[in-house]
């Protein structure tokens, strides 16, 4: 998983001197510490303002590419002895994100729009509905052919999750997108598994479903009063997000038995992402 406990912005001038007026900026990760993410921010900075300043055209090093740590604060992690399995983290807009070395999550958005969402309300039929029918489908052919295989089917707000319960995968193998393709997985979400080396479930809902905005400013977050802002909306993110859940079980297909290391993810992920008789978000 290429995650990172420490993050840290620095700004410098054109001339690479670190000033926190500067108007060129960095951002560096570690898992060691602060110190040593911000001396990573500088270094980053300090080659950006080279750049600039040398009018040269950018590499790829100088873009986000998704071989990076996903810029996200590390909120609890999951261990299996000394073996970190899984990560929890908080993504750009506010909720929590589950991210598991092994353990594969598949999400399956409907592919409907508006019509199609108020056609399966006032019909009780198409959309979410059809979808998970042919998911279900899908899953039962895939266990009957491999009975090693366990699937739970959660419904979402706008769509289907997958959360296989029967082995584990390595989220970098062909073995992992065949099977995520095969049930129609978000292209993007099948590279994101591939270039950070885990799978990923949202834990918690999305803001705006809840009525709440977009959290103000971007992670990492500047001492002071940008970090008091942010604390505030997380409070009322928090309260307010209690009241909706973000998925619920539709289904068990294959396997019953749930292996060992898949037990603890399942019970985080069930215990946090999913509430009964409550609006998914």
């Amino acid at each position: 998983m290429r995650t990172a406990k420490h993050w840290a912005r620095a700004h410098v001038t054109i001339d690479g001197v670190e000033d926190s007026g500067g108007g060129v900026v960095g951002l560096g990760w570690s898992d060691t510490s602060v110190e040593d993410a911000h001396r990573v921010a500088i270094k980053r900075a300090r080659r950006a303002a080279a750049t600039l300043k040398a009018d040269a055209p950018l590499t790829a090093s100088d873009y986000p590419y998704p071989d990076r740590p996903i810029r996200e604060p590390v909120i609890d992690e999951i261990r299996a002895g000394d073996r970190i399995t899984a990560v929890i983290t908080r993504n750009s807009y506010g909720a929590l994100i589950l991210n598991t070395a092994d353990v594969m999550f598949i999400d399956i958005d409907a592919p409907i729009g508006m019509f199609g969402k108020l056609r399966s309300i006032l019909t009780g039929g198409g959309g979410a509905g059809d979808l998970a029918h042919k998911t279900a489908s899908r899953l039962n052919e895939i266990a009957g052919a491999d009975t090693r295989l366990g699937f739970r089917l959660y419904s979402t707000a706008a769509g289907l999750r997958v959360l296989v319960t029967g082995r584990t995968f390595d989220p970098a193998s062909a073995e992992a997108e065949d099977l995520m393709n095969r049930l129609d997985a978000d292209k993007q979400y099948v590279q994101l598994c591939r270039m950070q080396a885990c799978f990923r479930a949202r834990l918690t809902p999305k803001p705006w479903r809840c009525a709440v905005p977009r959290p103000p400013g971007v992670f990492p977050y500047e001492e002071g009063r940008q970090r008091e802002v942010f604390e505030a909306w997380l409070k009322q993110y928090e309260q307010t997000s209690n009241a909706y859940a973000v998925c619920e079980l539709i289904a068990r297909i294959g396997q019953t038995a749930v292996t060992e290391n898949v037990r603890p993810i399942l019970t985080w992920h069930d215990e946090l992402a999913c509430g009964e008789s409550l609006p998914l978000a």
